[in-house]
């Protein structure tokens, strides 16, 4: 799973800071607070690079845009679950077809690309290897030749044989170390096809925060202006939760009858208000406090 962004995580910081009973600075304080201070925080909103690939999750986004962003992942969630279902199939053709409009390639063109790349680099390492084999024989062969060639001495041969052999020894063990070091092209080219694979993996993550945080700032861009008070009431979140359920605006009101038939309705009196409660913590996580 992709890591949680800046501006998510520095939202859920102020938002906790804000409700505590002795802390007196707004959000709108800290954020001008932060502005000023050395961390550095990206406010600029992205250029779309309109060459820049798509994904089938970023199509789906686009054509469901109804309930919360929890609720559009969790379904989402339950098609990527299963990529031969005709749900996640559809959006990934419509992925596809922009994508090719762009001339952009797909990922398993992306892969196909990859794998002959990686093939090329291991025919090569492989000739190397060969060529570095022959010049190793070669110079072996010769090196015996010579030694076959040499000549006895006729006086006192064995301290000149003795001393003298460094030469030999120096071509057998250059040409021996040379031979060890490149003997193995399964290992060497094992290594260029890891090395790849964690390149690939690492684009695919950076790729993934980069959806993630251009989400993000598009829902803060998106996200209405809470102006009641008591954000963390849970009745005020169910008012929230519940004209956006009718399609009200923000700014209309629910009328005091209205509410009282939508709460026995909603079961209001029993649910619990926790997590997997569908208006906890609604105004927190769908507008701007």
């Amino acid at each position: 799973m992709p890591a949680v962004s800046k501006i998510a995580i520095k939202n859920q910081i102020f938002d906790a800071l804000v409700q505590l009973p002795d802390f007196d600075l707004t959000k709108e304080q800290l954020e001008d607070f932060l502005s000023k201070s050395n961390f550095q925080m990206n406010k600029t909103v992205k250029k779309s690079n309109p060459d820049r690939k798509t994904s089938a999750y970023h199509c789906f986004l686009s054509e469901n845009k109804e309930g919360t962003i929890q609720e559009r992942r969790a379904q989402w969630k339950i098609l990527n679950d299963d990529q031969t279902s005709e749900g996640y199939l559809k959006y990934k053709g419509i992925a596809d077809e922009i994508n090719s409009s762009k001339n952009i390639p797909s990922k398993d063109e992306l892969k196909a690309a990859k794998s002959k790349k990686i093939k090329s680099e291991q025919d090569d390492l492989k000739k190397q290897i060969e060529q570095l084999k022959l010049e190793n024989s070669k110079l072996k062969s010769t090196s015996d030749s010579e030694s076959e060639s040499e000549p006895e001495p006729e006086t006192e041969p064995e301290t000149v044989v003795e001393t003298e052999p460094e030469p030999e020894t120096v071509v057998e063990t250059e040409t021996e170390t040379v031979v060890e070091t490149k003997t193995e092209p399964e290992t060497v080219v094992q290594e260029v096809k890891n090395e790849e694979e964690e390149e690939e993996e690492e684009e695919e993550e950076e790729e993934e925060e980069e959806e993630e945080e251009e989400e993000e700032e598009e829902i803060e861009k998106i996200k209405p202006k809470y102006n009641g008070k008591k954000p963390e009431s849970p009745l005020n979140n169910y008012k929230e939760w519940k004209k956006n359920i009718l399609g009200l605006s923000i700014n209309d009101s629910i009328k005091r009858a209205d509410l009282v038939s939508y709460k026995e309705t909603d079961d209001y009196d029993n649910v619990t208000y926790e997590e997997g409660c569908p208006w906890h913590n609604y105004i927190q996580d769908n507008m701007i406090i």
